[in-house]
C-alpha cells in the first residue's frame, strides 16, 4: 500500500495494489483508514467525497 498525500481529520489515505493469485488480474483501489471507528472505507470509483 502507498500513502497519499492528502489530509483528513480522521482517516489516512492509501492506494491498494490488489489481484488475484496465478492470474493477469490486478487492480489498484483508494482505502481509508477510518480512525474514529477502526475500519477499512473502500471509495466507489476511487473518488473521494470532499463535501464530508
Amino acid at each position: 500500500m502507498i500513502a497519499v498525500p492528502i489530509f483528513r481529520e480522521f482517516e489516512d489515505l492509501y492506494i491498494a495494489y490488489e489481484f488475484i493469485p496465478d492470474s493477469d488480474i490486478f487492480w489498484t483501489s483508494l482505502i481509508g483508514i477510518d480512525f474514529k471507528n477502526n475500519k477499512l472505507k473502500r471509495y466507489k470509483g476511487n473518488r473521494l467525497n470532499l463535501k464530508n
